[in-house]
């Protein structure tokens, strides 16, 4: 696996303030989702660089959800679900407002990274999503689908594997990741 080590010039592309906003949410998950996206974006001819921000960014937005929605150990109620729904977007609108110069296809990723092709995702039910948000919601699902969450263990690689099949993206980008995850154990 690619470690954030080897990363240094890659995480220096984000600005410092945006850095800290991580930190206060999920950095662990967003760094792996960030290096995960970095390691699969040759593969699709996607931009790494930006792959690897988006990965990074992609969950600032959860800044605006409440911790107790987010570390709840039990399935949210239909009033959480929705608040936890916006975070895309309060993302995209933050990252707007703190780092204006951020690339519009990171922009882009972090608005839609929870949307699928069937129209069944949020915040905006979208069938398309760009090379660039599909590559980085397919990596956010499979680090979430491998690490622990408040209401759950972390599935096995073979458990995962069948869930992560099961989303609603683009078979080419999820045969990338899996590509990636088998060759470098993730």
């Amino acid at each position: 696996m690619l470690s954030a080590v080897s990363a240094p010039s890659l995480f220096d592309a984000v600005p410092d303030g945006v850095h800290d906003l991580v930190r206060l949410r999920v950095p662990i998950h967003a760094a792996r989702v960030a290096l995960l996206a970095h390691a699969v974006a040759p593969l699709l001819g996607v931009n790494a660089c930006e792959a690897f921000i988006a990965g990074y960014v992609h969950d600032i937005g959860k800044l605006g959800v409440p911790i107790a929605v987010l570390e709840a150990p039990r399935p949210l109620t239909a009033a959480e679900r929705r608040v936890m729904q916006d975070h895309p977007v309060i993302g995209a609108t933050l990252l707007a407002q703190v780092w204006p110069e951020c690339p519009a296809a990171v922009q882009l990723a972090v608005r839609s990274h929870h949307e699928r092709v069937t129209g069944t995702g949020y915040p905006f039910g979208a069938c398309e999503l760009s090379p660039l948000t599909a590559l980085v919601a397919a990596a956010d699902v499979w680090d979430a689908l491998r690490s622990p969450r408040a209401y759950r263990a972390a599935l096995s690689v073979a458990d995962a594997g069948i869930e992560f099949e099961a989303e609603a993206l683009p078979n080419q980008v999820k045969a990338a990741v899996r590509r990636i995850v088998a060759e470098q154990g993730w």
